[in-house]
């Protein structure tokens, strides 16, 4: 039997590779969904809440050092935003990441959608959690500002925003197929937290119900099987919320 030419030994060992790769990916998101809890419960003492558009993480970022300097090792996200500015995006995962590095943990919990910005601070998360129905979104960065266009400012705006883009959703392309999120980059899909659950390589988990523990008094959770506005029950007041379209269940058979 003659000998395989290197070149193709080499292709022979690449595709070999591969092939395992993608069989230890699938087998990794496999046994981290398995290992998703149903339920997250958080200390509302130990919780920031990103709420609305985002036009600055000022008192955020003041909780978070507030936490920091107490010795809080795991601070809680409640994220509920269509996105925002990206500078005070920008500054508040600054904060996150020195953090982290000095050993606090993130827990982050999609408590009905978040879009553009918020994803990119979802992505930045140790724990990624998000309640069934909600919404994920990503996109490119808008640029803002007056200035003028001819052939070469045009050139160099377009090549900053692909690098830019690059850099901000790199923490969120890792966990999929490049086509899957390139496709939603550019249609800007506003994805149901169970489909990129389902097509993502551990970047979140879907949850039925996020609460407080016990004796504190918030508790937030959302009904799978509900057609009409979901309820978010909080000590104190009633707050009735319509909600991104639920999914349709498939039938058992």
């Amino acid at each position: 039997m003659k000998r395989l030419k290197k070149p193709a030994k080499l292709l022979a060992v690449l595709m070999l590779l591969g092939a395992n790769i993608v069989v230890a990916l699938y087998i990794g998101k496999a046994v981290h969904q398995y290992r998703a809890p149903a339920v997250v419960t958080a200390n509302a003492d130990h919780e920031i809440n990103i709420h609305g558009v985002i036009e600055n993480l000022d008192d955020q970022t003041k909780q978070v050092n507030k936490l920091v300097r107490a010795g809080v090792g795991e601070i809680f996200i409640d994220i509920n935003s269509p996105g925002g500015g990206l500078v005070p995006t920008e500054k508040f995962l600054r904060v996150m990441a020195s953090a982290q590095y000095h050993g606090v943990v993130f827990t982050c919990v999609v408590t009905r959608q978040a879009a553009s910005a918020a994803t990119i601070i979802l992505s930045h998360c140790n724990n990624r959690y998000a309640l069934y129905g909600t919404g994920i979104l990503w996109h490119s960065m808008l640029m803002q500002g007056s200035f003028r266009l001819n052939e070469q400012s045009t050139s160099k705006v377009l090549t900053f925003m692909q690098v830019k883009n690059e850099e901000i959703w790199a923490a969120t392309r890792i966990h999929f197929w490049p086509w899957y999120f390139t496709k939603h980059f550019v249609e800007e899909t506003m994805l149901f937290a169970s489909e990129v659950e389902k097509n993502g390589f551990g970047f979140l988990n879907v949850i039925q119900s996020y609460n407080y523990q016990e004796g504190q008094e918030k508790k937030v959770t959302t009904k799978a099987k509900s057609k009409k506005s979901v309820k978010i029950k909080v000590t104190g007041y009633k707050c009735k919320c319509t909600p991104i379209k639920p999914e349709r269940e498939e039938k058992k058979k």
